[in-house]
């Protein structure tokens, strides 16, 4: 099902003018996806998508490692935008976790407030910036160890980066288990030995008492680099 929705969110955009936004927000459609459903193409189309509902993963073609696992994205989170740039299409696959919901953005309006206000072109510049170190850190992952790689995946669900976090995990243990490349059974012992990290997993409901000792944990794998 398609409609018009010219008031999605677009989170990196925050802060811009209104009329800014809503000119970027010119003929938005949004699309509900069941679960398992592939993202539609918009390298052809011009388009770049919005996740608005539920969570979408994104895998890559690796020459080396195979199909990869490199972006969990939840709402708010755009993708499609590095190919529009790039002009070409990768060799990746967007595809629900969940039941989710997208919006579709043009990207000619978006190039054209690009070109004309540079605080909009440094938005998206730096987004391109995060979302490659973001496929780096993944690819990186596969070679880390079970607690590393379910240590990211649940940052990367969190929302705070201190203090202490609850939230639901998006999808099944089993999807997550899938999509790190391990069975549900090691995924579910690593989540018991993460109790002696503050980690506690109640059937898709996750408790952290410190999300920075998380994140420390994280620093001493190597897989992300302390803040200066």
């Amino acid at each position: 099902m398609e409609t018009t929705d010219r008031d999605a969110p677009v989170p990196f955009l925050d802060g811009l003018p209104p009329d800014i936004v809503q000119t970027l927000r010119v003929g938005a459609r949004v699309t509900s996806l069941d679960a398992g459903a592939d993202a539609p193409a918009f390298h052809q189309a011009g388009r770049y998508g919005l996740v608005v509902q539920g969570t979408m993963g994104v895998w890559r073609n690796h020459p080396e490692l195979g199909n990869v696992a490199v972006q969990v994205l939840s709402e708010g989170r755009v993708f499609g935008l590095a190919e529009q740039f790039a002009r070409s299409a990768f060799d990746t696959a967007v595809m629900t976790m969940c039941r989710s919901q997208i919006v579709e953005l043009e990207v000619g309006q978006l190039q054209a407030a690009m070109a004309a206000d540079g605080m909009i072109r440094d938005r998206v510049l730096g987004h391109l910036a995060r979302e490659a170190l973001e496929i780096s850190e993944a690819l990186c992952l596969r070679s880390r160890s079970v607690q590393v790689r379910v240590i990211w995946y649940l940052l990367r669900c969190c929302r705070t980066e201190s203090g202490s976090a609850e939230f639901p995990l998006p999808v099944t243990n089993r999807h997550v288990a899938a999509f790190l490349a391990m069975s549900e059974e090691t995924m579910c012992r690593e989540m018991k030995r993460l109790r002696q990290l503050g980690v506690s997993l109640r059937r898709r409901h996750v408790a952290i008492d410190d999300v920075m000792h998380l994140r420390q944990a994280l620093q001493a794998s190597g897989m992300i680099r302390r803040r200066r």
